[in-house]
């Protein structure tokens, strides 16, 4: 068996063990009212072709957190994430594109309707991005701030629904991040305000967890890499190869190598980082569609350390935010567990190719 045949092997015995663990867990997961628990369920079964599954979490979804006026939250006037409160609360719509792109596979098209609506409002007629901010208990959006991580993810639900011109203009914000990036060596600067451009005074503290904390903002080549939030250079760089598919245009190709280039000057504790789950995602892709073996190499390189860092049981430990699995919270577990199972699958698919 070649060394490509039994990454694949392992990849599918880590998958089958995530995946048991969580059907064991399905009575403690239920009792779960915090929607950051299932945001991604009804994506990974949907992807890993579990369809009844699939079919029980978009019930769930459309029925418990589809609100009236379109968005996906736990109650009426509160997102979620109690664990992790700066994710929202910087990246609001960033859940409901996984939600709505997890749904439009899993068939539920009423919910991705309403879902579509939402997030379009959130758009900026302009730049093409989606804004970051929104007011959960007036339902004002923040018209001031846009980023690159909600505008990957709500671009990627317009992709995956059709709405093609919508997820060009994402795309094309997304381009206009990386032109204005003030230093390129040391910085990738993820946000924007309005009238204003890209958001570089965001050096406040190092906490991960606050709200307006450097790394919520900014990834840097001169911090320890195995600590620095580096899906925010995944998602985008994922969205950015899917959105070359559709189109063919070489500028969203070429803007995901600008990412990936990025993530090649990190020190060597960018093999070793949880959030790396969305490189080896967005490499994959890169290969994909390039056949360049630095791509491939890369997105093996992850694959094999997030395969050999899961526990017997089936999940992870996020090692940005908790040192064990006793300390993480049940729903950071299960988010974890949710996400590289469904990653995992597209990143074999690409692989494979």
């Amino acid at each position: 068996m070649s060394g490509e045949d039994q990454l694949i092997e392992k990849t599918k015995v880590s998958t089958q063990k995530g995946i048991s663990w969580l059907i064991q867990n399905d009575n403690k997961i239920e009792k779960i009212k915090d929607l950051s628990a299932s945001y991604k369920a009804s994506y990974l079964y949907a992807v890993t072709g579990i369809r009844d599954r699939a079919s029980k979490y978009a019930n769930l979804i459309s029925n418990k957190y589809l609100q009236k006026d379109g968005d996906f939250k736990t109650s009426i006037d509160k997102k979620g994430w109690e664990h992790i409160p700066s994710s929202p609360g910087n990246r609001y719509v960033y859940s409901n594109g996984w939600i709505i792109s997890g749904l439009q596979k899993s068939g539920a098209y009423y919910a991705v309707k309403k879902g579509l609506e939402f997030i379009s409002r959130f758009q900026d007629p302009k730049l093409g991005g989606f804004y970051s901010r929104f007011d959960e208990k007036n339902h004002k959006i923040n018209k001031n701030f846009l980023d690159t991580s909600s505008t990957a993810s709500a671009g990627l639900a317009m992709l995956n629904c059709g709405k093609f011109e919508r997820a060009k203009r994402a795309g094309d914000f997304i381009l206009t991040v990386l032109e204005n990036q003030t230093n390129k060596n040391k910085f990738f600067f993820n946000s924007w305000e309005t009238g204003k451009g890209l958001m570089t005074d965001v050096f406040t503290n190092e906490d991960p967890g606050a709200m307006r904390g450097r790394k919520n903002f900014c990834v840097s080549t001169e911090k320890d890499a195995v600590y620095e939030m580096i899906w925010f250079i995944g998602m985008p760089m994922k969205f950015l190869c899917d959105l070359y598919e559709m189109s063919l245009d070489y500028r969203y190709l070429n803007g995901a190598k600008e990412l990936f280039s990025f993530f090649n000057k990190l020190d060597d504790g960018k093999w070793k980082n949880n959030s790396g789950s969305k490189i080896m995602w967005g490499a994959s892709e890169l290969y994909r569609y390039t056949k360049d073996l630095e791509y491939k190499k890369a997105a093996e390189k992850i694959l094999e350390w997030l395969i050999e860092t899961q526990d017997e049981s089936g999940v992870w430990v996020h090692s940005l935010w908790y040192k064990s699995i006793a300390e993480q919270p049940f729903p950071a577990t299960l988010d974890l567990v949710q996400e590289y199972i469904s990653e995992f699958s597209d990143v074999i698919f690409n692989l494979s190719e």
